[in-house]
């Protein structure tokens, strides 16, 4: 896939514009594109389009410009999937551009083409770097409203609501959208307290107050929802003062909390374009006003606070190990070894093991299952296990359970793991509410894709994912086409660092290893009539990889369309799947087995596939099942056992939302604290900025 242009220009720009302006939208201009921009995907100049806009291309060839489509229609992400169309042999277009005689053909010849080193990435998408971000808090202004004194009021009570709203230094503060949406819910019950009823706080209240008091248990920081005036989270042994200007206060102060809790366990308290660039999601957290009118008016408003979590098993499993690694639960210590237990051999350090290893998710449970006889055998099964977890940890991976092998198992990383387990439920809380029911989920830390069907997995792959510098970005679409025998295009940066000097010492190698050259015309011309040397860092010419072996892109791509020209594809370098970290693209993800995956979203049987591949022509197949794609980054994941497996964090993006809680934990512990009530009626102090 060649450089797109659009996509480095808009990297550029967000780069180089402060953190505001880079998440800002721009105005596009379109032009109608010329014929290497149909036929690579390339937007005109003009067309600059912001990241956070979905373009109907995937680099490389950019099938929904170039060839003949059925009409489309919308999907769940807003993006257009063409009509049933089973096999499609790529063709012109009726309305592309009258070629001469030796123009490209698009039903490639059956000829082999010759086998050739494949340059490691054939994406080159712009980098965007790390991309983390220094997070900055969404500002949060005075709970007033310029028309409060003028709405109806008919209570003492009432009246004291209405003038703190009126008051711009009351000293109570919230989100903009969030004071918009209280003030109104006030307004509309003529300001009658929700939580303090005859002088009392309500059980309603209290109930609340305790259900924001278990926040720690999803992960969340407590001290951020301690409502103003309240020195606790137990309202029934405080006494309520009886000046109704402070019970004003109170009461807005609990309604404050109980809404940003209710937005934040819902859909989480960051916004993710706000700690990386990478981020093209927007969290669904539940309607200001809709919360407040349960809260309101529910009896049971603290489950109703519980229930609006994620409802996701992965969130449920999370929770639970925090829970137990909270409790301070220890796992059991395998004894120092004289010498190495290989494969094969018996140990009574082998009975622990297999509780370690199912216990972390590195051996199903299935495998677990053996005779009591053999429960101290290094079995075959144990023995790959312990494979995966030395690789994991970077060790000699030798299936022998040694003292290095040991010394790792026997680190207490409860710490570190707990911090894990705490950013990656704040990521939960950012995926969609409900799965499509038939979905692709990237796990990018984790190097893995699953294909589920109701909720239950049934397929899993490998896969490669973008270099820390040219990360895989975070975002939501949907399957559309799969082509096989996919062309690769060479963008342009490929063809000037990695090919120019080759070319001018022998202006033919393209001509011999069977790449095709096209001039400005789309004509086919011999790589040997180009004067290669007289050209610097823009070569006009494009030149084309047919299908075959070698191929750049593999046998297979994955299409669904989006801002960020990626996709899924197979790759002729079989041999980086076997590595622990698998973090070598520019942002594409290479699956391992793609035979298997298309036939797994086709309903293919495999002879299908194979034939279709052997053919040796460039044919794309829509994905007639909605399919929706979820690429997301989880540095601790359930296994398909339940068990928590933890991940290197790559992309360092555990480490920029640790940065965003400690924030988030100075400025609470820092704000200024002014008392609101008398000596003799002593309830707690209102925090102000």
């Amino acid at each position: 896939m060649q450089r797109l242009l659009p996509t480095l220009l808009c990297g550029v720009f967000l780069l180089s514009t402060s953190i505001e302006s880079a998440l800002a939208n721009h105005d596009v201009v379109r032009r109608k594109p010329n014929f290497f921009e149909r036929l690579f995907g390339v937007r005109p100049k003009a067309q600059r389009l912001p990241r956070n806009v979905n373009q109907n291309f995937s680099g490389g060839i950019d099938d929904s410009d170039f060839y003949d489509a059925q009409p489309s229609k919308k999907t769940l992400f807003g993006k257009k999937q063409r009509k049933s169309n089973e096999v499609a042999i790529l063709k012109p277009k009726a309305t592309a551009p009258v070629r001469k005689a030796n123009a490209p053909k698009n039903i490639l010849p059956t000829k082999k083409t010759p086998t050739i080193a494949v340059v490691n990435d054939p994406e080159d998408l712009p980098t965007l770097g790390m991309g983390n971000l220094p997070y900055i808090p969404p500002k949060e202004i005075a709970l007033y409203n310029e028309f409060a004194s003028v709405a109806p009021a008919d209570t003492a009570e009432a009246l004291a609501i209405r003038e703190t709203f009126a008051d711009r230094a009351n000293g109570l503060k919230t989100e903009a959208t969030a004071g918009d949406a209280i003030f109104k819910h006030y307004a509309g019950r003529r300001f009658k307290p929700m939580w303090i009823e005859n002088g009392k706080f309500s059980d309603r209240a209290q109930k609340v107050l305790v259900q924001l008091g278990k926040a720690e248990s999803d992960g969340l920081q407590p001290q951020n929802y301690l409502p103003a005036g309240f020195t606790g989270f137990d309202a029934a042994g405080m006494v309520v003062p009886t000046d109704v200007a402070l019970q004003a206060k109170l009461d807005l102060g609990l309604t404050i909390a109980a809404l940003r809790f209710a937005r934040h366990i819902s859909g989480g308290q960051f916004e993710p374009k706000r700690l990386s660039l990478y981020y093209d999601i927007k969290p669904e957290a539940v309607d200001a006003a809709t919360a407040l009118k349960v809260l309101a008016y529910s009896p049971f408003p603290d489950n109703y606070l519980a229930n609006i979590a994620p409802n996701h098993v992965q969130y449920k499993l999370l929770r639970e190990e925090l829970a137990a690694l909270k409790t301070g639960a220890t796992k059991s210590i395998i004894p120092a070894l004289d010498k190495p237990i290989k494969k094969l051999q018996r140990s009574g350090h082998i009975v622990t093991l297999r509780e370690r290893l199912l216990e972390d998710g590195y051996l199903a449970a299935a495998d677990a299952l053996v005779q009591e006889t053999d429960k101290d055998l290094l079995d075959e099964k144990l023995s790959a296990a312990l494979k995966i977890f030395q690789t994991a940890e970077n060790i000699k991976s030798n299936g022998s359970l040694d003292q290095a092998t040991i010394k790792k198992l026997n680190v207490d990383k409860s710490d570190e793991y707990i911090q894990k387990l705490i950013v990656n439920l704040e990521r939960v809380r950012w995926l969609p509410k409900k799965f499509g029911a038939r979905h692709v989920l990237v796990n990018q830390a984790g190097y893995e894709l699953g294909v589920f069907e109701n909720g239950k997995r049934i397929w899993t792959s490998r896969v490669i994912v973008g270099k820390p510098l040219n990360q895989t970005n975070v975002f939501n679409d949907r399957m559309e086409n799969i082509v096989f025998n996919p062309q690769w295009g060479m963008p342009q940066s490929i063809l000037v660092n990695e090919y120019r000097k080759k070319l001018t010492q022998n202006p033919g190698y393209f001509d011999k290893i069977g790449y095709k050259v096209y001039d400005a015309d789309g004509d086919v011309i011999p790589s040997n009539k180009v004067n290669w040397s007289k050209y610097g860092n823009k070569i006009p010419y494009t030149v084309v990889q047919p299908p075959g072996e070698g191929n750049a892109l593999g046998e297979v791509k994955f299409n669904f369309p989006n801002a960020h020209a990626i996709y899924m594809h197979d790759t002729p370098q079989r041999n980086l799947f076997d590595r622990s970290t698998r973090a070598f693209s520019h942002g594409c993800v290479r699956v391992n087995n793609p035979r298997e995956f298309a036939r797994v979203l086709l309903g293919w049987e495999k002879t299908k596939i194979a034939d279709t591949i052997d053919a040796a022509e460039t044919v794309s197949t829509n994905v007639e099942i909605p399919t929706d794609v979820y690429l997301h980054y989880f540095t601790a994941w359930p296994t398909e056992a339940g068990k928590i497996r933890y991940h290197a964090d790559i992309y360092e993006r555990d480490k920029s939302m640790v940065q965003a809680l400690t924030l988030n934990q100075k400025r609470a512990a820092t704000k200024t604290m002014v008392k609101v009530v008398n000596a003799a009626e002593v309830t707690g102090t209102v925090k102000v900025e």
